[in-house]
């Protein structure tokens, strides 16, 4: 019998406590997602929104007698380079997407990278509110259609989102389907679409497109007062 414990490297998420041995090569948001870590990632690991920002914590890795070394993790990319250039961040901050895991490694999840977020709202009452928003965003890029791949525009996304996002028999408003193969061609195959509660396609933007907001309405007594909310964050924006 072949001896996997060689190929395989302890990987902790802090702070929830998450740990196991995940193959070697693996890609730290694929090993979150062995792990049941829920991990914020609207491009599904193509290295495009940032959601799915770790720490490499030193002082973590001294706790669980863990020592970094040269080859834990895989270098960083050209575009994970830029992303997190941009974002004015240190070296000891990693892409889950795009870091691979070549050894025993603890990373810190901060709060903004997870997908299951407590938010307290209403001035008067304080009260903690799951964020669970009806729309999520997920960021595709297609393949053109060829003579020897016809598939249909709206087969062709729903196969992106089954293999990508695992989400499967998603169907299309009708009114997107109308404007589906202009935003296709026009944004080179690389769009973002919304799905309501995992079922239905309601937007298709071209390229990456990040927020989704909702209203919240507090039908009082002798008053209404409306919230507009982030839905990925919980907060009031106005």
């Amino acid at each position: 019998m072949k001896d996997t414990t060689s190929s395989a490297h302890l990987v902790i998420f802090e702070p929830s406590g998450s740990e196991g041995r995940i193959e070697d090569g693996k890609t730290l948001l694929e090993a979150a997602q062995e792990l049941s870590e829920d991990i914020e990632s609207v491009c599904g690991g193509k290295g495009v929104c940032g959601k799915c920002l770790v720490k490499v914590d030193e002082g973590l890795l001294a706790k669980h007698g863990t020592e970094l070394g040269a080859q834990s993790l895989s270098p960083p990319t050209e575009r994970e380079i830029e992303l997190l250039s941009r974002q004015g961040l240190g070296v000891e901050y990693r892409l889950a997407c795009q870091a691979r895991v070549l050894g025993d490694v603890v990373v810190f999840v901060p709060e903004t990278s997870r997908r299951s977020k407590q938010v307290i709202r209403k001035s008067t009452i304080e009260r903690v509110i799951p964020v669970k928003p009806a729309v999520r965003k997920y960021y595709l890029e297609l393949s053109a259609p060829t003579l020897d791949d016809p598939a249909a525009d709206c087969q062709r996304l729903a196969a992106e989102l089954a293999r990508s996002a695992g989400l499967e028999e998603v169907t299309i408003d009708y009114a997107v389907l109308k404007d589906l193969s202009h935003i296709l061609r026009s944004a080179d195959w690389k769009v973002t679409v919304t799905v309501w509660v995992g079922q239905e396609i309601v937007k298709v933007e071209p390229g990456y497109a990040d927020g989704s907001y909702g209203l919240a309405v507090d039908i009082g007594t002798t008053t209404v007062a409306g919230y507009l909310c982030d839905l990925h964050t919980g907060d009031v924006l106005a």
